[in-house]
């Protein structure tokens, strides 16, 4: 999703006319917007639904991304990563754009800066439940799980004697970080674990990413900047309009 960049003909111009042995000022550069997702996107029945950057409290989004191996919008559904006849209640489910089972998400803000995720779906698995985020050893490293509380502040009761029982449920936006424009859905804490050896709050994001044989997942997952979230395999998740 990298855009050409056209220099406008006056900044060429103005490049051209430095003195020999000058060079001419680029001005100010401003974060890239590689990482972002689709502008929108146009549901089974025809309305588009734009991308948005800024949420207001009490309102309600839809939570996807941009699958790039397939060239659609899969959206969250308030159900788990089902696959094989199993379900997987650390990945958030998703389904295409038009499929008719995208679930409303609703915020609401605890203060000026940080909200909670609670989904709004009649009839899915996690209705009514809100979206937090814990540490987990997969096994084989140690990631970021999605649990689905029925209340804010729950610990997610089936996880690994190697996982933490504590889940994070306060969510902030983040418009820009190392260098790109962003505008999606973070959370912070401090991840003093071996793998990441944090000694401050850093952001984890959601999204969805593309396994070694060039496969893309479908499900939603979180992930840190520097191991996940940053590499071109990584699409982050947006809020859009409903």
């Amino acid at each position: 999703m990298k855009k050409l960049v056209i220099l406008p003909l006056l900044a060429l111009a103005g490049g051209m006319l430095a003195s020999c042995g000058d060079k001419p000022n680029p001005g100010p550069v401003g974060p890239s917007d590689e990482k972002l997702g689709p502008a929108s996107f146009v549901d089974s029945e025809g309305k588009e639904h734009k991308r948005v950057t800024s949420i207001e409290n009490g309102k309600s989004y839809y939570l996807a991304y941009y699958r790039a191996t397939d060239d659609e919008i899969r959206v969250a559904n308030a159900e788990p990563h089902k696959d094989g006849g199993k379900e997987y209640p650390f990945y958030m489910g998703t389904s295409p754009c038009d499929s008719g089972e995208e679930a409303a998400i609703k915020i609401d803000f605890t203060d000026d800066k940080h909200f909670t995720m609670q989904f709004d779906a009649p009839g899915a698995a996690w209705d009514g439940k809100y979206i937090s985020v814990y540490e987990a050893d997969s096994g084989y490293n140690e990631v970021y799980s999605i649990y689905a509380g029925e209340n804010i502040g729950d610990s997610n009761p089936d996880a690994k004697e190697t996982d933490s029982d504590e889940c994070h449920y306060y969510f902030e936006m983040l418009d820009e970080y190392d260098g790109y424009t962003l505008g999606v859905p973070t959370i912070s804490w401090t991840d003093t674990r071996d793998s990441y050896g944090e000694t401050e709050d850093t952001p984890k994001f959601l999204g969805s990413g593309v396994d070694g044989d060039g496969y893309g997942f479908i499900s939603i997952d979180c992930g840190g900047w520097i191991k996940k979230a940053s590499l071109d395999t990584y699409n982050l998740a947006f809020f859009y309009e409903i």
